[in-house]
Protein backbone atom coordinates (compact mmCIF):
# COMPACT_ATOMS: atom_id res chain seq x y z
CA UNK A 1 0.00 0.00 0.00
CA UNK A 2 1.40 3.41 -0.93
CA UNK A 3 1.92 5.94 1.80
CA UNK A 4 0.51 9.44 1.43
CA UNK A 5 3.01 12.13 0.43
CA UNK A 6 2.95 13.86 3.87
CA UNK A 7 4.27 10.72 5.62
CA UNK A 8 7.71 11.36 4.14
CA UNK A 9 7.77 14.79 5.76
CA UNK A 10 6.78 13.25 9.07
CA UNK A 11 9.69 10.83 8.82
CA UNK A 12 12.07 13.74 8.32
CA UNK A 13 10.67 15.44 11.41
CA UNK A 14 11.13 12.26 13.42
CA UNK A 15 14.75 12.12 12.37
CA UNK A 16 15.17 15.69 13.67
CA UNK A 17 14.08 14.63 17.15
CA UNK A 18 10.33 15.34 17.20
CA UNK A 19 8.52 12.62 19.09
CA UNK A 20 5.92 10.66 17.13
CA UNK A 21 3.91 9.85 20.27
CA UNK A 22 2.89 13.44 20.95
CA UNK A 23 -0.47 14.68 19.80
CA UNK A 24 -0.93 18.11 18.36
CA UNK A 25 -2.61 19.17 21.60
CA UNK A 26 0.32 17.92 23.68
CA UNK A 27 2.79 19.78 21.48
CA UNK A 28 0.74 22.95 21.95
CA UNK A 29 0.64 22.44 25.74
CA UNK A 30 4.41 21.96 25.76
CA UNK A 31 4.86 25.18 23.81
CA UNK A 32 2.51 27.09 26.11
CA UNK A 33 4.49 25.81 29.09
CA UNK A 34 7.46 27.78 27.72
CA UNK A 35 5.59 31.11 27.98
CA UNK A 36 6.74 31.92 31.54
CA UNK A 37 10.36 31.20 30.62
CA UNK A 38 10.08 33.39 27.53
CA UNK A 39 8.68 36.21 29.68
CA UNK A 40 11.52 35.77 32.17
CA UNK A 41 14.06 35.97 29.38
CA UNK A 42 12.43 39.15 28.13
CA UNK A 43 12.74 40.77 31.58
CA UNK A 44 16.44 39.93 31.98
CA UNK A 45 18.97 42.71 31.43
CA UNK A 46 20.95 42.53 28.19
CA UNK A 47 24.14 41.66 30.07
CA UNK A 48 22.55 38.57 31.63
CA UNK A 49 20.92 37.54 28.35
CA UNK A 50 24.30 37.50 26.67
CA UNK A 51 25.61 35.21 29.41
CA UNK A 52 23.06 32.55 28.53
CA UNK A 53 23.61 30.00 25.77
CA UNK A 54 20.94 31.37 23.42
CA UNK A 55 21.00 31.40 19.66
CA UNK A 56 21.55 34.72 17.95
CA UNK A 57 18.12 34.41 16.36
CA UNK A 58 16.45 34.01 19.77
CA UNK A 59 18.42 36.93 21.21
CA UNK A 60 17.34 39.07 18.28
CA UNK A 61 13.68 38.06 18.71
CA UNK A 62 13.80 39.00 22.40
CA UNK A 63 15.44 42.36 21.65
CA UNK A 64 12.75 43.14 19.08
CA UNK A 65 9.97 42.15 21.50
CA UNK A 66 11.25 44.64 24.09
CA UNK A 67 10.41 47.53 21.82
CA UNK A 68 6.90 46.37 20.93
CA UNK A 69 3.55 46.82 22.61
CA UNK A 70 0.38 44.73 22.96
CA UNK A 71 -0.46 42.49 20.01
CA UNK A 72 2.83 42.91 18.20
CA UNK A 73 4.71 42.04 21.39
CA UNK A 74 2.52 39.00 21.91
CA UNK A 75 3.19 37.75 18.37
CA UNK A 76 6.92 38.35 18.77
CA UNK A 77 6.93 36.45 22.06
CA UNK A 78 5.18 33.51 20.37
CA UNK A 79 7.92 33.57 17.75
CA UNK A 80 10.60 33.68 20.46
CA UNK A 81 8.84 30.84 22.28
CA UNK A 82 9.00 28.73 19.12
CA UNK A 83 12.72 29.42 18.82
CA UNK A 84 13.18 28.55 22.49
CA UNK A 85 11.37 25.24 21.92
CA UNK A 86 14.10 24.25 19.47
CA UNK A 87 16.83 25.19 21.95
CA UNK A 88 17.73 23.29 25.11
CA UNK A 89 15.05 25.06 27.13
CA UNK A 90 15.66 22.97 30.26
CA UNK A 91 19.25 24.23 30.38
CA UNK A 92 18.07 27.79 29.74
CA UNK A 93 15.51 27.51 32.56
CA UNK A 94 18.21 26.26 34.92
CA UNK A 95 20.53 29.11 33.94
CA UNK A 96 17.78 31.68 34.55
CA UNK A 97 17.05 30.10 37.95
CA UNK A 98 20.76 30.28 38.78
CA UNK A 99 20.73 33.99 37.98
CA UNK A 100 17.95 34.49 40.52
CA UNK A 101 19.57 32.54 43.36
CA UNK A 102 21.90 35.31 44.51
CA UNK A 103 18.91 37.60 44.86
CA UNK A 104 17.30 35.05 47.17
CA UNK A 105 20.41 35.07 49.36
CA UNK A 106 20.28 38.88 49.53
CA UNK A 107 16.63 38.80 50.54
CA UNK A 108 17.38 36.22 53.24
CA UNK A 109 20.23 38.41 54.56
CA UNK A 110 17.92 41.44 54.72
CA UNK A 111 15.30 39.41 56.59
CA UNK A 112 17.97 38.37 59.08
CA UNK A 113 18.96 42.01 59.61
CA UNK A 114 15.32 42.99 60.11
CA UNK A 115 14.98 40.19 62.65
CA UNK A 116 18.08 41.40 64.51
CA UNK A 117 16.76 44.96 64.54
CA UNK A 118 13.37 43.87 65.89
CA UNK A 119 14.98 41.70 68.55
CA UNK A 120 17.25 44.55 69.66
CA UNK A 121 14.35 47.02 69.81
CA UNK A 122 12.39 44.44 71.83
CA UNK A 123 15.30 44.30 74.32
CA UNK A 124 17.07 41.05 73.42
CA UNK A 125 20.17 41.24 75.64
CA UNK A 126 21.58 37.93 74.40
CA UNK A 127 21.78 39.19 70.81
CA UNK A 128 23.31 42.44 72.01
CA UNK A 129 25.98 40.59 74.01
CA UNK A 130 26.63 38.22 71.10
CA UNK A 131 27.20 41.14 68.74
CA UNK A 132 29.57 42.83 71.19
CA UNK A 133 31.50 39.58 71.80
CA UNK A 134 31.89 38.66 68.13
CA UNK A 135 32.93 42.11 66.91
CA UNK A 136 34.79 44.24 69.45
CA UNK A 137 35.03 47.11 66.93
CA UNK A 138 31.31 47.90 67.35
CA UNK A 139 30.69 51.33 68.83
CA UNK A 140 28.70 50.22 71.89
CA UNK A 141 27.36 53.63 72.80
CA UNK A 142 26.18 54.37 69.29
CA UNK A 143 24.47 50.99 68.94
CA UNK A 144 22.71 51.34 72.32
CA UNK A 145 21.70 54.91 71.48
CA UNK A 146 20.20 53.78 68.15
CA UNK A 147 18.25 51.03 69.91
CA UNK A 148 16.91 53.51 72.51
CA UNK A 149 15.99 56.06 69.83
CA UNK A 150 14.29 53.40 67.69
CA UNK A 151 12.19 52.33 70.68
CA UNK A 152 11.23 55.93 71.39
CA UNK A 153 10.36 56.60 67.75
CA UNK A 154 8.14 53.54 67.65
CA UNK A 155 6.32 54.55 70.85
CA UNK A 156 5.84 58.11 69.59
CA UNK A 157 4.79 56.81 66.15
CA UNK A 158 7.43 58.95 64.47
CA UNK A 159 9.25 58.14 61.22
CA UNK A 160 11.79 55.34 61.83
CA UNK A 161 14.99 57.36 61.31
CA UNK A 162 16.91 55.61 64.11
CA UNK A 163 15.52 52.20 63.10
CA UNK A 164 16.90 52.73 59.58
CA UNK A 165 20.28 53.80 60.98
CA UNK A 166 20.24 50.71 63.22
CA UNK A 167 19.50 48.53 60.19
CA UNK A 168 22.49 50.04 58.32
CA UNK A 169 24.76 49.55 61.30
CA UNK A 170 23.65 45.93 61.67
CA UNK A 171 24.35 45.42 57.96
CA UNK A 172 27.91 46.64 58.46
CA UNK A 173 28.28 44.42 61.54
CA UNK A 174 26.87 41.41 59.65
CA UNK A 175 29.38 42.00 56.86
CA UNK A 176 32.17 41.91 59.45
CA UNK A 177 30.74 38.74 61.04
CA UNK A 178 30.07 36.88 57.76
CA UNK A 179 33.45 35.06 57.48
CA UNK A 180 32.78 33.12 60.73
Amino acid sequence: MARPWHDDEDDDELADGVEADKSKSQIKRDLLALDPLTEELLELPERQLLGLALSEELLSALRIARGLKRGARKRQLRFARGLLAHADHAAVAEAVAALKRPKRAQVDAMHELEDWRERLIAGDETLLNELFNRDPAIDRQYLLQLVRNAKAERLAQKPPRAARALFKLLGAVRGALKPD
